[in-house]
């Protein structure tokens, strides 16, 4: 009689099957970091001083774009705030570049990010700010201090009342500086978009302006380093990328 073979113990499948197993397994790994980076979780790494000395540089953060997408009606972004932003110049890029660029970064454990044509609107040229004025508010700011007046009030009050215990660095210069150039010593007419700064007035300066809707000012705390409001402006709401929630690096703090 004839008995039906049975196959070896330990089953190796073929090696075309193996392989279409690993890379079916790494597919769902990137298909599932895309999800959560695009709808849940943003890792993100500070790169420079521009919020000490709250926040030091080579801190790593947690921010949600959920806070200010789907749950925006039940979260708007508050002045304290601390927030990825998109800056105005980013262009944004198409469907599949994103994607491409996705897949390299995960791949190369965001050590590598696609840098064709000009600046695209993703992760790694995005900034860490804080918000310091929401719409409706009425602001100005001298020497880099932030005054604020909000809707309903008669008087401007310093930055510091609205978000307190926030530590701010402030930029002194020497007392023969030449109030018609910037901090970097290069003339205004360097700037492309100087925002609302008055070049007239020197650096740190923002005229009296009032926010309209879905504008919001950002602002380094460490001021003069940061690229933030005083370079380009007030941002659009659309401009937020996620709201900073969990610092895991160096020390653990949660931001609500």
């Amino acid at each position: 009689m004839f008995t039906k073979r049975r196959p070896p113990r330990f089953y190796r499948p073929p090696r075309k099957k193996r392989l279409l197993r690993i890379l079916g397994f790494f597919l769902c790994l990137w298909l599932g970091f895309l999800g959560v980076t695009a709808f849940l979780l943003q890792p993100y790494r500070l790169n420079s001083p521009t919020m000490e000395p709250e926040e030091p540089e080579g801190s790593r953060f947690l921010a949600s774009p959920l806070v200010f997408g789907l749950l925006g009606r039940f979260r708007a972004p508050r002045r304290g705030d601390l927030v990825l932003i998109a800056p105005p110049y980013l262009e944004k890029k198409s469907w599949y570049y994103t994607i491409v660029d996705n897949f390299v970064s995960f791949f190369t454990l965001q050590r590598i990010f696609l840098k064709v044509g000009s600046p695209g609107d993703g992760p790694n040229l995005w900034r860490l700010t804080r918000i310091a004025a929401i719409p409706g508010d009425r602001i100005r700011a001298e020497n880099y201090r932030l005054f604020i007046q909000p809707p309903g009030e008669g008087n401007f009050r310093g930055e510091g009342a609205f978000y307190p215990g926030v530590s701010l660095q402030f930029p002194s210069l020497p007392s023969n500086w030449d109030p018609s150039l910037y901090l970097t010593g290069k003339a205004p007419e360097f700037f492309d978009s100087p925002g609302l700064d008055n070049p007239n007035r020197g650096p740190g300066y923002l005229a009296e302006t009032l926010l309209g809707e879905g504008q919001y000012l950002v602002l380094s705390d460490n001021r003069g380093l940061g690229e933030d409001s005083f370079d380009f402006g007030p941002v659009d709401k659309s401009r937020l990328r996620g709201m900073v929630f969990f610092r895991y690096w160096p020390r653990p703090a949660l931001y609500f």
